[in-house]
């Protein structure tokens, strides 16, 4: 197997990268990018523009919050804090949760890549505090990620020996490389 920093410039990438994604002449690094070029071929990314506007800002809301998220599992002191951290939880989601309330998914009832954006965000936060979507105040949210996984497909793939639940960081980072962690 060549080493990717040996092959990275053979593949007519812009900006040699991983991921990369290639769709016939369309080349794509970054894995946002990449997201949002399915979505829209898959018409995953709204049908107007201002549903494509409210996806748009709760997928930016949802990179504000994992971005502290991400803060807080790179702490070296994250195992001390944690129990602290967790009770801070509701207030740093409850705009997210109020958003969803009624809501089957972030358009409604119209299926989007922006749900699945939001349901992979709560799982870093499920996998650090596994009831932490069980409190009262984040109902919505627990609704919303049971929803996502009762999908036929999502749920066959969740059910399947494909799915790997761990590790979802890499290991510098305090949180999410190991189970242990």
């Amino acid at each position: 197997m060549t080493p990717w920093f040996v092959q990275k410039y053979s593949h007519g990438l812009d900006f040699p990268n991983l991921p990369y994604y290639i769709d016939g002449d369309v080349r794509i690094t970054q894995s946002f990018a990449i997201l949002q070029y399915i979505a829209r071929k898959y018409n995953l990314y709204g049908d107007t523009i201002e549903e494509q506007a409210t996806i748009d800002m709760v997928s930016q809301t949802v990179n504000d919050l994992r971005s502290a998220a991400w803060v807080t599992y790179n702490d070296p002191k994250f195992h001390q804090i944690k129990d602290e951290w967790k009770k801070t939880v509701p207030g740093r989601l409850g705009d997210l949760n109020k958003f969803l309330e009624g809501k089957t998914f972030v358009l409604g009832t119209k299926l989007s890549f922006v749900d699945f954006v939001v349901y992979e965000f709560m799982e870093w936060y499920r996998q650090c505090i596994p009831d932490v979507f069980e409190q009262p105040e984040l109902a919505n949210l627990n609704s919303f990620q049971l929803r996502i996984t009762e999908i036929p497909q999502i749920k066959e793939y969740l059910n399947s020996d494909k799915f790997k639940s761990w590790p979802f960081f890499a290991p510098v980072v305090n949180f999410g490389f190991s189970k242990a962690s």
